[in-house]
This record gives structure tokens, sequence and C-alpha cells, in this order.
């Protein structure tokens, strides 16, 4: 059978779904050991590598991307450059898969795109209160960039292939 997604993190909910997923991460800001329950689970391979690059191994078929919300913001930005990167350079790579191989995408994030929010929580129509060269700026001007990104991709295809979802957590980073 082949993988239904390509996730990105965390793998948890998506593997106990019981799809063939593939996990790729750097380990940047992550570590194996949030994975290593998903050890010998034959649903799951997971790939070592910077999603900024090219894909290592591409799978033969795909039928949903998943890019997956990144680590808290105050983890983030102890490391800007590779923030910024992951979230345009592997969302832009991701988005071609996924373009590559007529898949579903979707992009999940949270209310966290909207800079230090001056509403809790954030309905959907709140447009946010983001300073771009403040000390959370890497982390909130990604997070957009990636939104913007798939929905650029969504808009260039006139397709139904991505997609952009945004969640309010009830517990904040």
């Amino acid at each position: 059978m082949p993988p239904d997604f390509l996730g990105f993190a965390p793998h948890r909910p998506v593997a106990q779904a019981r799809p063939q997923v593939i996990g790729i991460d750097n380990f940047v800001t992550g570590s194996v050991a949030n994975i290593n329950h998903l050890a010998g689970n034959r649903d799951f391979r997971f790939i070592q590598q910077d999603v900024t690059s090219s894909f290592s191994r591409r799978p033969r078929r795909l039928r949903l991307a998943l890019r997956l919300a990144c680590q808290p913001r105050l983890i983030i930005c102890k490391f800007p450059i590779q923030t910024l990167k992951v979230s345009s350079l592997g969302t832009h790579k991701a988005l071609g898969l996924a373009k590559e191989k007529s898949a579903r995408f979707l992009i999940a994030s949270t209310s966290e795109i909207y800079g230090d929010p001056l509403v809790h929580p954030q309905p959907e129509e709140y447009w946010g209160n983001v300073n771009t060269i403040g000390p959370r700026g890497c982390y909130d001007e990604a997070k957009r960039f990636a939104e913007a990104m798939t929905m650029a991709y969504h808009a260039s295809t006139r397709s139904r292939r991505a997609s952009s979802a945004s969640s309010t957590p009830t517990a904040r980073a």
C-alpha cells in the first residue's frame, strides 16, 4: 500500500489513524524521542533530513501531504534562519510534491500567526498584532508566509488541492 500522508511533525495522531505515514524532520528543534513510540510500526517510515532541500526519497504515490504546526515560538526563535527557511522553502517544496503527485495538501497552524494577540481567543476574523522585526518576527512571518504560499498554490491551480487550516489552542506556548 502506498503512503497516504507525508507528515512533518507531530506524527502521533496521524500514525494512529492507520494510514501509511512518512515523517520527515531534521531534529533541529525536535528529538528522535518524540517518535520512539512508532519504532516497529510497519505503517510508519521516517526520513531524517532538512525539508528545505530536495526530498531524498520521494513516494511513488501520495494522496495527502500534511504540513503540521512547528515548535512553540520560544524554541523556534532560537533558530530564526532555520525557522524562516522551513516555513518558506520547506512549505514550497512540500506543495510542489503534492502538486506533482496530485495530492491534497493541508497546512495546520495555530493562532500564533497573529503575532502577540490583543484578543483571546482569536476569532477567524482577527487580523493580528504583528511586529515583523520584533523578537518573534521570524516565527510570525514564517508561519504567515507558509499560509500565504499555500493559498497562492490553491488560487493558481484553481483546484481544491491546497487548503489552510488554523486552530485556536486553549493553551499557549
